[in-house]
C-alpha cells in the first residue's frame, strides 16, 4: 500500500505538470486539479507513513527503515517540554522580563493532541501572570523518517487584564527536520483576538540522547501588547 500511494504520487504529479503546460483551458483546468489531487495524495502518505512508524520492527509486512524509536522526538506517544524564555523585545517587555512554557502533546501515529502554557512572571509584583494556552488536535506526516509535518486546527486562549479568559480559532502547521541525536523544530500557530491577529512562531534546536532532550532557540509572538514579545529560551524535553 505505501508503494501503491507513493506511485500514484509520483504519477499524478506528473501528469498535473504536464497538463498544466498546455495553452488549452480544459486542460489547464485539469492540471489544477491534478495538483490538488497530488496535494492530498501526499497527505495521505504522510499520515500513511506515520502510522506504519508506530508498527514494531518485528512485522516484516512494513519497511524497517520508516520505523520511528522511543528514544527520539520523532512521532512521540508522549512528550513534554519545558522552557524558559528571556524576553529581547516587544511590549511585553515593559511588564515582563521572562516567561515560562510548558507543553505536553499525546498521540499515536498521525493523530495527537497538544497542550501549552506561556506563563509571565509579573516584575512588580512577583506573581506570575497566566496569558497564552494553545490546544490542538493534530495530524502528524512523516517522510522518510527525516522530514516531519503536522497541520493542527484548535483553540487560542488569553487572559486579559480583567481576568477573564478569551478564546478563538486557531490553525497551527509545525514542522521538523530529524537527523542523528539532533532535530529541528519549527512551531508555528495562527489566531485571533478582540479583531487582533496572534501569531506565535518558535524555532528550536534539540540535542537528545535516550528519552531525554535540550533544547535551545528563539520565539516570536506578534499581537496585542500584553502579547508582544520575542526572546531566546532553553529547556528540556522528555519523550517516549
Amino acid at each position: 500500500m505505501r508503494r501503491l500511494i507513493y506511485s500514484l504520487v509520483i504519477l499524478t504529479t506528473s501528469l498535473g505538470i504536464c497538463a498544466s503546460e498546455t495553452n488549452d483551458v480544459e486542460e489547464t483546468g485539469r492540471g489544477v486539479r491534478g495538483v490538488f489531487e497530488t496535494a492530498a495524495l501526499y497527505l495521505m502518505y504522510g499520515g500513511l507513513e506515520s502510522t506504519y512508524a508506530m508498527l514494531p520492527d518485528q512485522n516484516q509486512s512494513f519497511p524497517r527503515d520508516i520505523s520511528r524509536t522511543n528514544a527520539s522526538p520523532r512521532l512521540p506517544i508522549i512528550r513534554a517540554d519545558f522552557l524558559y524564555q528571556s524576553f529581547g523585545g516587544g511590549e511585553a517587555d515593559q511588564i515582563s522580563d521572562h516567561a515560562l512554557t510548558y507543553r505536553i502533546q499525546a498521540g499515536w501515529g498521525p493523530i495527537a493532541a497538544e497542550f501549552s502554557a506561556t506563563d509571565f512572571q509579573d516584575v512588580d509584583r512577583g506573581e506570575a501572570a497566566s496569558p497564552l494556552r494553545h490546544a490542538y488536535l493534530l495530524y502528524r506526516m512523516s517522510y522518510w523518517r527525516v522530514f516531519e509535518w503536522d497541520v493542527g486546527i484548535g483553540s487560542l486562549i488569553v487572559e486579559d487584564a480583567s481576568g477573564s479568559w478569551e478564546s478563538s480559532t486557531a490553525l497551527t502547521s509545525p514542522f521538523r527536520l530529524h537527523f542523528n541525536s539532533v532535530t529541528v523544530e519549527c512551531l508555528n500557530s495562527w489566531g485571533e483576538i478582540d479583531g487582533e491577529s496572534v501569531r506565535d512562531t518558535e524555532l528550536a534546536f534539540i540535542g537528545y540522547r535516550e528519552n531525554f532532550g535540550v533544547r535551545a532557540g528563539y520565539r516570536w509572538v506578534g499581537g496585542p501588547a500584553s502579547l508582544d514579545f520575542h526572546g531566546a529560551f532553553a529547556g528540556v524535553s522528555l519523550f517516549w
